[in-house]
């Protein structure tokens, strides 16, 4: 998806930028959780 592109290689604080169908919107990263998948 093109957000998760741009999302590539952000960390926490960062802020990207997003050109969508209905034109570009901005984003920021405001925390990241990491979690164990379970099978």
């Amino acid at each position: 998806s093109p957000i998760a592109k741009a999302m590539l290689g952000k960390k926490e604080g960062d802020d990207f930028k997003v050109r969508l169908p209905k034109g570009e919107s901005e984003f920021e990263i405001l925390s990241i959780n990491y979690e164990p998948l379970k099978f």
